[in-house]
């Protein structure tokens, strides 16, 4: 049987606004100089893991594009960017601290926190249409890759953690599980079912 396709699922450099624990959402925040170096970092520790990807695909907001530019520029690859693999918009609460929405918002919060498939944050999007573009946005990166080619997708928390629920029969109540680090990957085996080989990887950061 041929090998199946192998695709890494990239989470995007650190902000400064990652750095302060603020909603990111669709704001379009540069990488810091931190997530520079973490992009260019996660480049080489795939390069030395052996990874030769086929394909790039990437958010088009600039957090996601610089990584995946890092990227292309060690693979020589061209990137190709996908509108529904951007961040959750989170509407009124973008730029909000973490603390002060666990204090200022403290019922909207218990809410996501139990359903978050069926929260639509104000002025925003809910957890479930996230889900559901990303879904979309996966299949059409994988439409058409050859069996036991490796596809690199540079995203974002929450659309990585709604794929990975989707994936693995996880209920978006349990997003979490599947957090990863800024630049770490997980790995995946397209299969049927696909399988998670591998989750919040990230050597380059480990120091490892």
């Amino acid at each position: 049987m041929a090998a199946p396709l192998r695709i890494f699922l990239v989470r995007h450099g650190q902000t400064a606004w990652n750095a302060e624990r603020r909603l990111l959402g669709r704001t379009d925040v540069a990488l810091d100089d931190v997530g520079v170096a973490q992009a260019r970092a996660l480049a080489d520790a795939l390069s030395r893991a052996g990874v030769r990807p086929d394909a790039l695909v990437s958010s088009p907001l600039v957090r996601a594009a610089a990584t995946a530019q890092a990227l292309s520029a060690t693979f020589g690859l061209s990137v190709r960017h996908d509108p529904d693999l951007a961040e959750m918009d989170q509407g009124t609460l973008e730029g909000v601290p973490a603390d002060v929405l666990r204090r200022d918002h403290a019922a909207l919060f218990a809410a996501w926190r139990a359903d978050p498939g069926a929260v639509t944050l104000p002025g925003g999007e809910s957890f479930g249409a996230v889900q559901g573009r990303a879904r979309l946005a996966l299949h059409r990166a994988v439409h058409g890759a050859a069996p036991g080619s490796t596809l690199v997708v540079v995203s974002h928390q929450l659309v990585l953690g709604a794929l990975l629920c989707e994936l693995t029969d996880t209920p978006l109540s349990g997003w979490s599980r599947w957090a990863h680090r800024n630049t770490a990957w997980s790995e995946l085996a397209w299969e049927v079912p696909p399988r998670v080989v591998a989750h919040d990887q990230a050597p380059h950061l480990d120091g490892t």
